[in-house]
């Protein structure tokens, strides 16, 4: 038996992921149509917070 609360959150997850698949396509159309360099600034950027968040993390299990 899952409670009230727990119900709330499955169905705000659900209402994101469903969300996300329909926002996914468009983005991607978007960059598709958009120059190259802007696409691999995105990704060198969220590289760049990946490692932030990697570094923050190994050094909080220090």
């Amino acid at each position: 038996m899952i409670s009230e609360g727990q119900r709330q959150y499955l169905s705000a997850c659900e209402c994101l992921v469903s969300l996300l698949g329909a926002i996914l396509p468009l983005v991607r159309e978007f960059f598709r149509a958009k120059a190259l360099l802007c696409h691999t600034e995105c990704i060198h950027g969220m590289r760049e917070i990946a490692t932030i968040c990697s570094l923050d993390l190994i050094s909080t299990l220090r």
